[in-house]
């Protein structure tokens, strides 16, 4: 296992839940997606084999490493404080049943049923908020009032939280350098906190300085919005927050995009259908998206060049009956 700069190795030794919970994260795993002869090779980084079938559980641990270095009281007298559009809590959630915190989670009142399953199963308490009204940025609006009303308790707010950036620098980004590949020109993911974005940008940056940096984001809902929060349907783990505000970590990087690229539901949708048929390996809405934008990069790069992404992923159940039906209905 990797141990990330910053943070504690010890830790894990103190608390052997949170050991085991990363030695349960998945081995990597790179997929190479087949291209017409004259577009860039495409390489996606499947991360969809981790606990809550997530990249996700990789901000979990890290933001609940980063806690527990500096914890001075018992696991089960804290209460860790987080919103989240789904994938994010399931893995959370998991880790604190282990570790024996109690965890309050704020979502969307349009979150999967099978997600808030899984949450309840792993004894979090859910706040629902109002999607219509208020859409993704609710939940964080709605965390930081909580964090006011309970201070002491642990509000890890993942689009800040530096835990996330450095484990994507120090373990996602090392992953991809262990390939050892002779180039990569251009690496894109959708946005989301950009941790994973920039985590891993600035990772690859040491070995590929001519790596090119491209974000993919909800065409519903883009990155830097200046209209209100909305409740569109939209490819999952995504969007922007409305009201002009931008994510942190990319704010930072803004400058060093060459494209932000747009992708609609229906997109994602066609593309996560498409791959199956053609794979038979499910992935989720977000991943597609990544793979239907990374396909346009490839087009625009041409034979000689490397474009990676993540599927970042997996399917959610609902995801996978919407897959299926639509197969069977082409089949008859």
């Amino acid at each position: 296992m990797r141990i990330p700069n910053g943070f504690k190795e010890k830790t894990l030794k103190e608390y052997p839940a949170l050991q085991q919970f990363y030695k349960s994260l998945a081995e990597p795993l790179f997929l190479e997606v087949e291209t017409p002869e004259d577009h860039a090779r495409i390489i996606a980084k499947c991360e969809y084999n981790h606990p809550g079938e997530t990249i996700k559980a990789k901000v979990a641990l890290a933001m609940i490493w980063k806690l527990l270095d500096n914890l001075e009281k018992p696991t089960n007298e804290i209460t860790v404080l987080e919103y989240s559009g789904g994938g994010l809590s399931m893995a959370l959630s998991k880790l604190c049943y282990l570790l024996g915190i109690k965890t309050v989670l704020v979502l969307m009142d349009k979150t999967p049923t099978s997600v808030l399953d899984v949450l309840r199963g792993n004894g979090a308490e859910i706040i629902l908020t109002d999607a219509k009204k208020y859409g993704f940025y609710g939940v964080i609006e709605k965390a930081r009032e909580l964090k006011k009303e309970h201070p002491e308790w642990k509000f890890l707010y993942q689009h800040e939280n530096r835990a996330n950036y450095h484990f994507h620098y120090h373990v996602t980004g090392e992953e991809v350098l262990d390939q050892n590949y002779e180039s990569i020109d251009a690496w894109v993911t959708s946005i989301g906190t950009g941790g994973t974005l920039i985590g891993v940008y600035d990772s690859l940056k040491r070995k590929y300085p001519q790596l090119q940096l491209y974000t993919n984001m909800p065409k519903e809902m883009p990155y830097a919005h200046d209209g209100p929060s909305n409740a569109l349907p939209k490819f999952s783990g995504s969007g922007g927050l409305g009201c002009g505000k931008k994510q942190k970590f990319v704010e930072e990087r803004e400058h060093e995009v060459v494209e932000h690229y747009l992708t609609s539901f229906e997109e994602s949708q066609e593309e996560m259908i498409d791959f199956y048929a053609k794979t038979g390996t499910f992935i989720g809405s977000s991943s597609a998206a990544n793979l239907f934008v990374a396909k346009k990069i490839a087009k625009k790069l041409g034979k000689d060049a490397t474009v990676l992404t993540v599927f970042q992923s997996g399917a959610l159940k609902e995801e996978k009956k919407k897959i299926l039906e639509s197969l069977n209905q082409t089949a008859k």
